[in-house]
């Protein structure tokens, strides 16, 4: 029996262990994505007026038709994206 159960961990650990890690990356990603791409995520400068979020979207879809729009997220403010959260 300690034989069995010594094998049956010698064989389940590795893939315990890369489930625990990529777990852990996949729980950060938002944190990940700011360290790596927060350049990218904000805005440096504002200008013109706002275009309406209809107008947003109708653009997203016509450059990408195959696509389908699932939810629409709004950003915190007007200089951040809303993956900056």
């Amino acid at each position: 029996m300690t034989r069995l159960h010594f094998y049956a961990g010698v064989f389940v650990a590795p893939f315990v262990i890369v489930a625990a890690l990529t777990g852990l990356l996949y729980a950060r990603t938002s944190q990940l994505d700011r360290l790596l791409c927060g350049d990218e995520l904000r805005v440096q400068q504002v200008t013109g007026a706002p275009r309406p979020l209809t107008g947003q979207v109708r653009a997203a879809m016509a450059a990408r038709p195959e696509r389908k729009a699932a939810k629409t997220l709004l950003p915190p403010s007007e200089e951040e994206t809303p993956e900056s959260r």
